[in-house]
Formats: structure tokens, C-alpha cells, sequence
């Protein structure tokens, strides 16, 4: 155990450290995992062997392009068999599945001590963040996990809600345990803020909120301002643990380079302007031996950001994910837009308690409304007008209104997109 927490605080070291030195370390890091992956890891070895590349060329991170890009169909196709290193014992391997979201749900495996780093990590970003030994955090999942660990319980005091619970059994849950601090998806917040009558306070008194997992809107900032509550984004994947965080200067994320290597790549398809600096996210994991992803489409679209942050950290910034490239809007001329660009107009009403629009076709939208008691129908007659107003071209929108939105999979959608 003293070992993991001597290994913790030298994580924390590493913020303090400038950025040639970390980036010094990545490269480090990033030999070490190409030589095992290739001498340990089938598939990496026959994607290696068949771009013809030796793991002798690969010293720094631009010698990274020289490995062709996996997604996520390719190392499904692949099997856990080629995946998995052959020099770990697979008995003492813990698992965690994707969420499934995009129809591809998708296994895990790490051992525990992996799976500790990846929790030392964020505990790293929030202590940076401002989270202190007397602060409680609850942390909202669909699947807790098991015992974090005596290392963990010593250095805070976590407790885990499932999004999955009744809301009033989960609200007499937080005032039990009264966390400082909520971790929880936008979407998950704010049903509880809903099902509190919009009073926070008669829960919990938190004064931080992580969330993760969703895009965050300038209204759903306005909410946690009006109840007094510091934001922070994180990024992260099951996949590749935890990309990037928001530290209080809220100036962009910086990314955890000593732990992961973070590529933007061009996506195919003609941008509209909006998206013209964003790419997609594309990963390379430097401390996970088990089951290593080496240039790992994650399809996120983000962007670095080309400046300092004020708050002396020097790990470089990134723009906050605003979704992933497969749930873009492809307009009737293929052109392509985030659905982002659409939400403000459905959340600016508050008679909105919740939403969800789906791509029928390039030119047909159906969008699904939960309103606040009392409001009929003409409330949907503005949001129809706003949102055509807001998609550049000529399509048609159905609008409804129904009771309640059955999520699809374990994680909220508010944008279905065209399947092609």
C-alpha cells in the first residue's frame, strides 16, 4: 500500500514539472509500449508486420504516424484472444464493458493495479481541482465497481449512486451522505436538479461538479452557476481511462501526456464552419501492459489549444470533446454539422425538461419532448421555428410531445444520428 501512494504522489509531481521534461517521459513510455505490444500482443504484432514497421522506428510520438489507426470494429473482429499481452496472467485480470452506445459495447480487461493508476489519475486532477481530505465525493455510474481499495479509502471518502436507482430513493441517499462533491453526466444532473423541484439544497450542498461522458452546453454551465456550484469537464474512455481534465483556471483540459498520447486526426466529409479546427480524437495508452491500444479511434472531435494556462500546470490544453464524429448531422448536400449547434435552442426554454432528436433521413428529423407540467403544445411552435432557423438547409421536423424519453442503452442520448 505504501508503495501505490509513493506511486500517487509521484504522479502528482508531474504537474508541477515543465513540459519538456513529461514530455521526455511520454516518449519514454512510448517505446517501452510498442516493444511489449509488439513482442506480447498479436494483433499489434500482425499490424506492425503487415504496415511494415519495426518497433525500432517508433522513439518519438511523430513516429507514431507510421502505425495504422484502429477502431473499434477492427480489434472486435479480432478477438480477446489477439488482444490481450500473452505474458499476464488472464486469471487475475477484472473487466469493465463499454457502454454500448453506439451499438458496440465492448470489454475491458486490466489487472488491478492498472485499474488503480486510472483511479489515482483522477483523484490526481480532482485534488488539483480543489478536492481536500474533508471533502465527500459521490460519484453517480450505472455499474458501481468493487472495493476501490484500503489505499483509496485513506486518501477520501467516495460513495457511488446508481443512475439506474428511483430518484427519490437516490435524493434520501445524498442527504444521508451529504457529498461535497458530485461526479455524475450532465444529463444525470440535471434530472436531479428536476426531481428536486429545481432546489438542489433540499438533497445535498455540493460545491463541485465533475461531469463527464456528455457534451457540455453554455445552459447547462448557467444551471450549475445558478446553484452555485464550480464545473469541471474530464474526458476520458473505458478504453483508455482518463484523456484529459478541466483545472479551475476553466481556460481548456489539459491532457494527462505522461499516461496517454492524444492525436487529431482529420475527419472525412466537408465541415461546416463551426467544426473547421476540430479533428478526431485518436489515443495511444503508455501505462496499461494488459490490454494496450496503440493508435485507438476514439471519433471524439476536439482540438488542441495553442496557448498557456494560467493555473502553472504546463501539461498541454485541449478544447472540451463536443461529441463524436459518427453523431454529426449529415445535411441533405453531405455536409456535416454538430448536433451542439441545435441543443441550445431546445434548452434555452425552460418549459423543456427533456429532449431527444433523432435523424430519420438527411432531410427528416423527429424530435421527442418531455414539458414542464402545464405547458401544451403551442410551446412546441417556437422550438419547430428556432430550430429550422438553426440547420442551414431545407429539411422537415416532426415535433412531439410525450410523457417520458426511455434512454437507448445505459448512457442518455439526446441526438440519434443517421444510420447509414
Amino acid at each position: 500500500m505504501i508503495g501505490r501512494i509513493a506511486a500517487f504522489w509521484d504522479s502528482r509531481r508531474r504537474l508541477a514539472c515543465d513540459r519538456a521534461s513529461v514530455e521526455s517521459l511520454q516518449a519514454s513510455r512510448l517505446r517501452a509500449t510498442v516493444q511489449h505490444a509488439y513482442h506480447h500482443v498479436p494483433y499489434y504484432r500482425r499490424l506492425f508486420d503487415q504496415a511494415g514497421v519495426s518497433p525500432d522506428q517508433i522513439t518519438t510520438v511523430a513516429d507514431l504516424k507510421q502505425i495504422p489507426i484502429s477502431r473499434k470494429e477492427d480489434l472486435l473482429a479480432a478477438g480477446n484472444d489477439h488482444l490481450l499481452a500473452d505474458n499476464v496472467d488472464r486469471s487475475r485480470l477484472v473487466s469493465v464493458s463499454t457502454s454500448g452506445t453506439t451499438g458496440q459495447p465492448f470489454t475491458i480487461y486490466q489487472t488491478r493495479e492498472e485499474l488503480r493508476r486510472r483511479r489515482f489519475l483522477d483523484l490526481r486532477a480532482l485534488i488539483a481541482d480543489g478536492f481536500g481530505p474533508l471533502d465527500k465525493l459521490a460519484t453517480f455510474t450505472v455499474r458501481p465497481p468493487g472495493d476501490a481499495g484500503r489505499a483509496q479509502r485513506l486518501l477520501y471518502r467516495n460513495q457511488y449512486f446508481s443512475t439506474l436507482k428511483p430518484a427519490p430513493e437516490t435524493i434520501a441517499e445524498l442527504r444521508a451522505f451529504a457529498p461535497t462533491l458530485l461526479w455524475t453526466y450532465p444529463s444525470s444532473f440535471l434530472m436531479l436538479i428536476d426531481h428536486t423541484e429545481g432546489d438542489l439544497q433540499r438533497a445535498c450542498r455540493p460545491r463541485m461538479l465533475v461531469t463527464t461522458a456528455e457534451t457540455v452546453e453554455p445552459a447547462f454551465l448557467d444551471t450549475c452557476r445558478r446553484h452555485g456550484l464550480e464545473h469541471f469537464n474530464y474526458y476520458g474512455a473505458v478504453e483508455v481511462g482518463r484523456i484529459a481534465w478541466e483545472c479551475p483556471a476553466h481556460a481548456g483540459l489539459h491532457v494527462n501526456i505522461d499516461n496517454v498520447i492524444l492525436e487529431i486526426e482529420p475527419f472525412p466529409g466537408v465541415p461546416e464552419p463551426g467544426l473547421a479546427h476540430y479533428g478526431e480524437a485518436v489515443v495511444t495508452t503508455l501505462d496499461n501492459r494488459s490490454m494496450p491500444f496503440i493508435r485507438y479511434r476514439l471519433g471524439d472531435l476536439c482540438h488542441y489549444l495553442d496557448k498557456p494556462c494560467s493555473c502553472g500546470v504546463e501539461l498541454p490544453l485541449l478544447s472540451a470533446p463536443i461529441g463524436r464524429s459518427s453523431a454529426l448531422i449529415r445535411l441533405p448536400s453531405g455536409k456535416l454539422m454538430s448536433p451542439r449547434f441545435l441543443a441550445p435552442v431546445l434548452m434555452q426554454d425552460r418549459r423543456v425538461r427533456q429532449f431527444r432528436m433523432t435523424q430519420l433521413k438527411p432531410d427528416q428529423f423527429v424530435v421527442e419532448l418531455v414539458l414542464a407540467p402545464g405547458a401544451d403544445r403551442s410551446s412546441l411552435l417556437p422550438l419547430h421555428a428556432g430550430l429550422l432557423e438553426a440547420l442551414p438547409e431545407s429539411v422537415t421536423i416532426e415535433m412531439r410531445q410525450v410523457p417520458s424519453i426511455t434512454p437507448i442503452g445505459p448512457k442518455p442520448q439526446t441526438f440519434i444520428p443517421l444510420v447509414n
